[in-house]
């Protein structure tokens, strides 16, 4: 395995994470406002919905340095 193929997979790796670790703290969240009572949805939130999401973080994080990748191999052959 090369470097830049190691390197790719370590960030895959850190991304996974963050997005797992991401997801059980929301999710950890709702679970603690079920228990509550409802109260109102911010109006940054209620337009911004999928800005919070992590799942949607991740994503493009990971096409943004799949990008890169692709980008660097192609110009650099």
């Amino acid at each position: 395995m090369g470097y830049v193929t190691m390197i790719l997979a370590v960030i895959g790796i850190i991304i996974l994470g963050f997005g797992l670790v991401m997801t059980y703290r929301i999710g950890g969240t709702q679970e603690r406002q079920e228990t509550n009572l409802d109260t109102a949805v911010g109006e940054k939130v209620r337009n911004h919905a999928a800005v919070r999401n992590p799942i949607f973080l991740t994503y493009i994080l990971l096409a943004v340095l799949m990008f890169i990748y692709i980008s660097y191999m192609s110009l650099s052959k």
